[in-house]
């Protein structure tokens, strides 16, 4: 049960006197002041307003006791909000009626201040028991969620392992096909070449030439299958880690917060761009701490390169290194912007989906010299 329905049995109880007694005005009044009362207390949660209310309660009692049929009410009430206070005025209430009324009224009252007392203990432990269940739910709520992102976290990880191991596997076959496979196919080129060379039958020239060309077809398609390999085993997040780590002239940060399978020609891009940022900064800037910040958003990635050395005036014609930036970030469809408060920053922005068609004119390409 709640207040308001421990008050309404309350003052059922109240109308309980009605079987040997007859309700004249004085017990309208009682119980339409009794649910003014509760009507008070129940909108108006300062401190002190139920004691005052129940003091008053009493002081008119004592001019007319017909009050004293529903001090149940008022009893239950006071115990919600201060039970020293309820208790000192039931004990001199039962003094006062049992000394100047008669004890027929005690009867009626004491049943009705016990079953008060339990209601307001039955309610007392209802609404303890629901803030400790809502509580419960609460923190199983957020166990939940941190169970939840922590899966996710060990999923993330455990894709990023994979995806490692798939690029050191990949570099792994690449350098096997290069150094057996090529120099295999290496040494049957030059067999070929030796052969043609002191051959006198006219017979097997065609054969000898056609067997060179196959041969170095192959070996074209081997190296372009070692390089692709190469190329996609770049792990971009271990490549900048080792150039943050390799710069000396400052202290450098790393903020990496992208997905695991990012393009290859976007890798380069990135890898030539932050190069290019820190040693602008090792030449130019005096700043002793730098920051590198790299993100993936639904739509593009961000590049930032910043940091707090002395801003100086940007000249009306930008470095070949600044150039170079502006431009490799333009050949993927992105674009570059500088700031020069509170140090120097550099922030560029490359789509994901570059939909520019490349044509002739397109002689800009992105190095792939890595660290």
């Amino acid at each position: 049960m709640n207040t308001l329905e421990d008050q309404a049995v309350l003052l059922l109880y109240a109308f309980t006197v009605l079987i040997w007694a007859e309700a004249d005005v004085l017990f309208v009044t009682g119980f339409l002041c009794s649910i003014i009362y509760i009507a008070l207390n129940n909108s108006f949660g300062r401190k002190g307003f139920s004691e005052i209310s129940a003091l008053a309660w009493t002081a008119v009692s004592l001019w007319y006791p017909s009050f004293f049929y529903f001090f149940p009410v008022v009893f239950y009430t006071l115990l919600h909000r201060n039970v020293f206070a309820g208790i000192f005025l039931l004990l001199f209430s039962t003094l006062y009626i049992g000394k100047t009324v008669s004890m027929a009224w005690l009867l009626f009252l004491i049943p009705g201040c016990a079953a008060a007392f339990l209601l307001w203990r039955k309610t007392v432990l209802y609404y303890r028991l629901d803030s400790q269940y809502r509580r419960t739910q609460d923190d199983s709520k957020e166990l939940t969620l941190l169970l939840k992102e922590k899966n996710r976290t060990l999923l993330k990880n455990q894709d990023y392992e994979i995806y490692t191991a798939t690029l050191k596997d990949r570099n792994r076959i690449a350098r096997e096909i290069h150094d057996h496979v090529g120099h295999m196919l290496s040494c049957c080129i030059l067999m070929t070449g030796a052969m043609k060379t002191t051959n006198t039958d006219s017979a097997l020239s065609l054969s000898l030439n056609q067997l060179e060309i196959t041969l170095n077809a192959a070996m074209d398609n081997i190296r372009q299958s070692v390089h692709d390999l190469h190329d996609e085993s770049v792990n971009l997040k271990d490549t900048l880690e080792r150039l943050a780590a390799s710069h000396t002239t400052c202290s450098v940060s790393l903020e990496y917060d992208m997905d695991s399978e990012v393009p290859v020609n976007v890798k380069y891009c990135l890898i030539a761009i932050i190069k290019e940022g820190l040693h602008n900064i090792a030449r130019h800037s005096d700043a002793d701490n730098a920051w590198i910040v790299l993100r993936e958003h639904p739509a593009l990635y961000q590049l930032s390169i910043r940091d707090n050395g002395t801003p100086k005036k940007q000249p009306a014609q930008p470095g070949l290194g600044l150039e170079n930036m502006r431009e490799r970030a333009h050949f993927l469809g992105g674009t570059m912007q500088i700031y020069m408060e509170k140090g120097f920053q550099i922030f560029i922005t490359l789509p994901k989906q570059i939909e520019r068609k490349r044509n002739s004119s397109d002689t800009f390409a992105v190095t792939r010299e890595l660290p």
